[in-house]
């Protein structure tokens, strides 16, 4: 369970609130009531209703980066429709020959994501679609269930981003769900680990959804999935949590249920990595997950034990970073942080408060090079696999990349791959002066010697 700093906001007097939407402005939109009004929202609590003409029943669920949003209402008849509000004016928009149409979210261009059903009531015949802005129609399903999607009995989509990237769910048995990106054609299905109803509620431009699951109980929890993980997302002393938007700044929206009964809306800040797989040629944005490992104090982390060369920058304080044999880069800026770039030739930055370092040099295959920048008063660095027993430890002055020179180790041994490593900014001086502390030890746990430099001053 991640502990986010989940804020509450509920319209004012009611005990049921949505917020279903969000763009990068920070505008939001959702729903409030027994019967349910729609409405936008600015922090903290600037309540704009929302309503088409004439409308029954209102919910606002997506908006986009011009403040256009979208929905659907449900008429005097009892008809439910899609509709947009472009600064105050709505529109209709229904697929033709439809009985039921919901637009569930909206990306820059003006692209929506709904669907369709030829039942009244909307209970049966779902048909996930993309409305195009000039208009046409883009089924992903089809009666028959042959098109894009697997076999399913309903299908949504529930959000489009400036990429054309669609998100949604089909539900292969009316008890099993399952989220999906569409890719242009080239589908991801979305099943929380240990889940067998999970529903892809809206994404960003970065890639990240958002959505929710029951677990084997049946109790439903949000969740983020980015980067290719599961981050979940409850409200605590929730009964159940539904996270259905977010924008490029990592800022999520959805609703709880709390242990009284009523429907809470909430909002919170994800804390973010920026993650280059410099291999693949890839690039996002991550949502950190919970830490929960031994260390006092840090708050978040992120793992990825890769072959591949990874980049990771954040501004996140309070953070596990943790690499694998790739040469990788590990950059943090303030608070107390643990960088662990496993084995490999490393680029570790740490930031303002008291870090750690580790590097690996246990089963390298080939000479391996660490650069330790920023390291200062307060922190320590762990090399694992190196003892005085083992390698002939020298060390050197000016050594290192270009602009990241200083007081380097060379550890080497007969037969074995050599393991270096740059403290930037240091000098062979240092380990004299008091600035630096050397010391060998064993880990009782695994049996492994490392050695440890500590920076005092």
């Amino acid at each position: 369970m991640n502990s986010y700093n989940i804020q509450t906001v509920d319209f004012t007097g009611d005990t049921f609130t949505e917020l279903l939407g969000i763009n990068n402005a920070g505008t939001i939109v959702g729903l409030h009531g027994t019967v349910n009004q729609g409405f936008s929202l600015t922090l903290p609590s600037n309540f704009t209703a929302e309503n088409p003409p004439g409308a029954a029943m209102t919910d606002v669920v997506g908006i986009n980066n011009a403040g256009v949003s979208t929905g659907f209402f449900v008429d005097a008849n009892g008809t439910t429709h899609g509709f947009t509000d472009t600064n105050g004016v709505f529109a209709t928009l229904d697929a033709p020959n439809t009985a039921f149409n919901q637009l569930l979210g909206i990306n820059d261009q003006g692209a929506e994501a709904g669907y369709s059903s030829l039942d009244p009531a909307g209970q049966v015949m779902q048909l996930a679609y993309v409305r195009q802005a000039n208009g046409t129609y883009s089924y992903l399903d089809n009666a028959n269930h042959t098109a894009l999607l697997p076999t399913n009995v309903n299908s949504q989509a529930t959000g489009i981003n400036n990429a054309g990237q669609v998100v949604g769910f089909f539900m292969p048995t009316a008890t099993t769900s399952e989220g999906f990106i569409d890719n242009g054609g080239s589908l991801t299905l979305l099943q929380a680990p240990g889940s067998t109803f999970t529903q892809a509620l809206g994404e960003n431009n970065q890639g990240q959804v958002v959505g929710f699951y029951n677990d084997a109980n049946g109790n439903s929890h949000g969740f983020v999935y980015s980067g290719g993980i599961y981050s979940t997302v409850d409200q605590p002393g929730a009964t159940s949590t539904t996270i259905n938007g977010i924008n490029d700044n990592g800022q999520i929206v959805g609703f709880d249920v709390d242990a009284a009964g009523n429907t809470n809306g909430l909002t919170a800040t994800l804390p973010l990595a920026k993650v280059t797989d410099v291999t693949a040629g890839t690039n996002w944005q991550q949502a950190l997950t919970p830490y929960n490992g031994p260390v006092s104090g840090l708050n978040d982390e992120f793992i990825d034990v890769t072959s591949h060369n990874l980049n990771i920058t954040t501004k996140q304080a309070n953070v596990f970073l943790h690499s694998g044999s790739g040469d990788d880069a590990l950059q943090v800026t303030s608070g107390q942080n643990v960088l662990d770039g496993g084995t490999g030739s490393n680029f570790l930055v740490g930031g303002s408060g008291t870090d750690t370092f580790f590097v690996d040099a246990r089963g390298a295959t080939s000479d391996i090079w660490s650069t330790m920048v920023n390291f200062h008063g307060g922190d320590n660095a762990t090399v694992w696999g190196v003892s005085p027993k083992d390698f002939s430890l020298s060390w050197l002055n000016d050594q290192g990349a270009t602009g990241y020179s200083g007081l380097t180790l060379n550890a080497t041994a007969p037969g074995k791959p050599i393991a270096s490593l740059t403290l930037a900014g240091f000098s062979t001086a240092d380990l004299g002066n008091g600035r630096l502390s050397v010391s060998f030890g064993t880990d009782a746990a695994s049996g492994s010697a490392y050695m440890s430099i500590h920076a005092n001053s």
